[in-house]
């Protein structure tokens, strides 16, 4: 697991009034990955934080109240301006570092104070020139907020600085710290003849600048990378492939496209839902079904369009014998259709991500038979089954008033 990293950070001219129990998300550049993740999960991070006491500030959806405060205070011209028409960035607080921190890059950070923040000049002094210090945690464990869903993992770690922050910091001076740890092989700072700390303070300093220079090279060489991948992949379907779970758009549910190759398409999203031929075959009898299939009828009303959808889905090496033993009658309890329905939902789930998947998987009903509730969006589907039954109950019309 990797470890977040802390440290202090100072601003000038804060565009609002910050307050301890402010934590606000910020980054030196749009991160898409974390982004479409923190949009995703958004209510559930601001109710995980509420319930702590904290209020999750992230700009790309601020409050009326924040919004409105920081219009006034940095675009007074435009007091007729609606909040409706100005979107903030998750860069937006970095234009207000002080120059010294500006030079530096912020991935994906969170950033909070153990108090209000002050003035370290003084309250007498000139507010123009006012610097506040705050702390900055750089996101590195991304592995926990995927695997919960949230920030938690983060959270508590800001909840024990804020809350414990004094023995924090006599524990930390009170450590005896192996400088020594710090650096590479190569690193001739101490002399055989172990020279003091204090008198090295010139070699530590050319350490800090390799340092720098080093992660600053490491950056051009990942950009370059990300440059590189791009344009190996300008339709970004290896990256939407790869990403998909963190990528999902999160205000509205994609429709179904399957065309003629059997592919199932979320065209608000641009990917395909990836399913192996046996389970794409059994979810597309039930996507052309909405009005539910009883799977212990499927042998006996839908076996040969089954069969046919699982042709058309893997049309090389289709062998239908597995069809037949999937619906062949058992002495055992052992309920294979119910099996295979309970991995596509599985399937649905590490593609979309557990959430998301409930509104595509097939579920059943109060009535007992299986369907996929298809509430919100629209299904296409360009294979027309020749063996496709409308099994859906007869409207029955009152005509007795014709007699």
């Amino acid at each position: 697991m990797k470890v977040n990293y802390q440290s202090e950070i100072g601003f000038h001219k804060l565009p609002f009034n910050m307050t301890e129990k402010d934590i606000i998300y910020i980054e030196s550049e749009y991160n898409e990955t974390f982004n479409r993740f923190i949009q995703m999960y958004y209510h559930e991070i601001c109710e995980d934080f509420e319930s702590k006491g904290y209020h999750f500030i992230y700009f790309p959806r601020l409050s009326d109240e924040l919004l409105a405060e920081i219009i006034e205070n940095v675009y007074p011209n435009y007091d007729k301006l609606s909040p409706d028409t100005l979107s903030l960035k998750s860069t937006f607080l970095l234009d207000f570092l002080i120059d010294e921190d500006k030079k530096y890059y912020y991935g994906p950070s969170l950033v909070y104070t153990i108090s209000i923040p002050q003035n370290i000049y003084g309250e007498d002094n000139d507010a123009e020139d006012a610097e506040f210090w705050m702390k900055i945690v750089g996101i590195e464990d991304f592995d926990s907020c995927y695997l919960h869903n949230n920030l938690s993992s983060i959270l508590w770690e800001i909840d024990d600085d804020i809350n414990n922050w004094e023995e924090n910091e006599e524990r930390s001076m009170d450590m005896d710290f192996d400088w020594e740890m710090f650096l590479d092989a190569d690193d001739e700072v101490f002399d055989e003849d172990n020279k003091n700390i204090e008198e090295s303070g010139s070699q530590i300093q050319k350490i800090t600048k390799d340092a720098k220079q080093k992660t600053k090279a490491l950056i051009e060489e990942v950009q370059s990378k990300i440059y590189e991948l791009n344009q190996q992949d300008k339709d970004h379907s290896v990256i939407r492939y790869y990403l998909r779970r963190e990528m999902m758009p999160i205000n509205s549910i994609s429709d179904i496209h399957v065309t003629n190759k059997c592919e199932i398409l979320l065209t608000n999203y641009e990917i395909e839902m990836k399913l192996p031929s046996i389970y794409k075959a059994f979810y597309l009898l039930y996507l052309n079904h909405p009005e539910g299939i009883n799977y212990q009828l499927i042998d006996a009303e839908c076996k040969d369009e089954l069969v046919q959808w699982y042709r058309w889905s893997n049309p090389k090496t289709a062998d239908v014998s597995k069809i037949d033993d999937l619906l062949a009658p058992r002495d055992d309890a052992r309920q294979p259709i119910i099996e295979i329905i309970s991995r596509i939902k599985g399937e649905l789930a590490k593609n979309l991500g557990s959430g998301l998947a409930k509104k595509y998987c097939i579920s059943q009903g109060t009535d007992g038979i299986h369907r996929i509730y298809r509430t919100g969006y629209k299904v296409q589907i360009d294979k027309k089954n020749p063996f496709w039954k409308d099994l859906s109950p007869e409207k029955k019309t009152d005509s007795s008033f014709l007699k």
